[in-house]
Formats: structure tokens, sequence, C-alpha cells
């Protein structure tokens, strides 16, 4: 299995595709806003898929939803996601520390 890699540019690129009506610039900054709130790569993904196929949703749900990190997930996580959070976190704290 290989890793995912992130590709925001393209992420934006199929939106800009999908959903014409979408600002790309306010899609751009609310992944980034997302990615820089603690989301991997793979839950931006998924949340903008979920999006672009919601007729009544804009970037601006991104946007919310990022901001909201402590809201309960109405279901427990799958452990894949547990893992990815924990390979995310570990990841995290292993910079800070070099830093």
């Amino acid at each position: 299995m290989s890793p995912v890699h992130p590709a925001p540019i393209q992420l934006a690129d199929l939106a800009t595709a999908m959903r014409p009506d979408w600002d790309r610039t306010h899609l751009e900054g609310a992944i980034a806003q997302a990615r820089s709130s603690g989301w991997s790569f793979p839950r931006v993904f998924s949340e903008v898929a979920r999006l672009l196929v919601q007729e009544d949703s804009s970037p601006r749900d991104l946007t919310e939803a990022a901001r909201q990190p402590l809201k309960s997930p109405s279901a427990p996580a799958s452990p894949e996601l547990q893992r990815e959070w924990a390979a995310t976190c570990r990841e995290f704290l292993a910079i800070r520390s070099a830093s």
C-alpha cells in the first residue's frame, strides 16, 4: 500500500470542474485552514468530496467544520481513522519536539 499524498491544488481543480459556482480562492483558503487546524489530507478530501455532491453546500461549510474540532461525531470513529489520527498526532509531536 502506498501512502496518501496531499494534493490540494488538484482537489481545487476537481471542485472547480464539478462546482463552477464555488469561488476557488475561498475553497483553497478553506482547505488551508482545515489543514492548519490539524486535519489530515484524507479528512479534508473526504469532507470536500461530501460537500461537492451536496447542492446547497459551499466552501464556507468546510471552513465552519474546521472551526469545530471538538464537536463530537455522531458515531465513533473507525479504527482506521483512529490509527490515522494517532499517526498525525505522533508526526506533529515529533515536529514540535524537533523545533
